[in-house]
């Protein structure tokens, strides 16, 4: 048919497509095909000129890069916000945005330093990379949280920083939802562990927030601003296997079937004294109300 076209003018003198064949071992490779009309000193199309090219090294190599850039995006998903890949994925540079509002969360090992005092430096490690495993597994089931960092054996993580459509008081139950998950996983991680581990938990919610990519070679996703600073002294003034919250964040969830515990004013480092609440949730209310947050 194309031929045929070319012999009679209705068609460019030059085709090419990607078409598979089978070659005489039965084995189907991919091949490209160029076809040129040569034309006769009276213009007629007399002769053909049939090119056909083995493609099989290039698919090779676009299915070789095809799984280079599929690991690489794996890898950054390991180490940045699924959206913040996405706009690396798009070319953008210098990522940096504000938000008004998020819940900031810090969750920390009690006495993390007298519980490694006994153990070997290969224990430590083994024993931190299961309990941030959990952590992390925990988070996924929360689709507005967004892990920022580990600072030694403290967990940091943002609600709301890629739901800024969303009303704030979201963000805060988001954020007591997952710290109760957490909480509730600490009996499974000590049998685990063969350990006795506790932890403390710090919620505050606020803003505005400052954040973006910092640095090249290895980018790394970070939140800058004084609500982080707050999250950080409620976690270390927080009683142990408690939820530490201030006014803002028992503001925000205050209508909600939670049990709160006035702390009454609390000092924390370089704020001064504030207003502070406990907050826990009945297993059944839990249970009740995880499910609304899973992906």
């Amino acid at each position: 048919m194309k031929l045929d076209q070319m012999r009679n003018h209705q068609s460019s003198l030059f085709y090419e497509d990607d078409y598979s064949v089978v070659t005489d071992a039965s084995k189907t490779i991919p091949v490209h095909v160029s076809i040129i009309g040569m034309k006769s000193s009276s213009d007629n199309v007399n002769s053909f000129v049939l090119i056909v090219r083995n493609q099989e090294f290039l698919v090779q190599q676009q299915k070789q890069a095809e799984e280079e850039k599929r690991k690489s995006e794996t890898l950054l998903y390991q180490i940045l916000p699924r959206d913040i890949v996405n706009q690396i994925n798009r070319g953008e540079k210098d990522i940096s945005f504000q938000v008004q509002a998020v819940s900031i969360i810090f969750i920390d090992i009690n006495k993390f330093s007298e519980y490694a005092a006994n153990l070997t430096p290969k224990d430590i490690m083994s024993n931190l990379s299961y309990y941030f495993s959990v952590l992390d597994k925990t988070a996924l089931k929360y689709n507005m949280l967004t892990k920022i960092k580990l600072i030694g054996d403290i967990y940091m993580a943002a609600v709301g920083l890629f739901n800024q459509d969303l009303p704030a008081d979201e963000f805060a139950d988001q954020a007591v939802l997952f710290s109760s998950d957490v909480l509730s996983q600490l009996e499974e991680i000590n049998r685990k562990l063969d350990s006795n581990l506790s932890v403390r938990v710090g919620i505050n919610s606020g803003g505005p927030i400052i954040a973006g990519v910092l640095g090249t070679d290895k980018p790394l996703f970070d939140i800058i601003g004084d609500a982080i600073n707050v999250a950080a002294r409620l976690q270390s003034t927080c009683a142990t296997n408690h939820i530490h919250i201030s006014a803002a964040t028992h503001d925000l969830i205050k209508s909600k079937n939670y049990e709160f515990t006035d702390c009454g004013e609390t000092e924390l480092k370089g704020k001064g004294k504030q207003k502070t609440y406990n907050v826990s949730i009945p297993q059944l209310i839990y249970t009740a109300t995880s499910s609304i947050v899973m992906k």
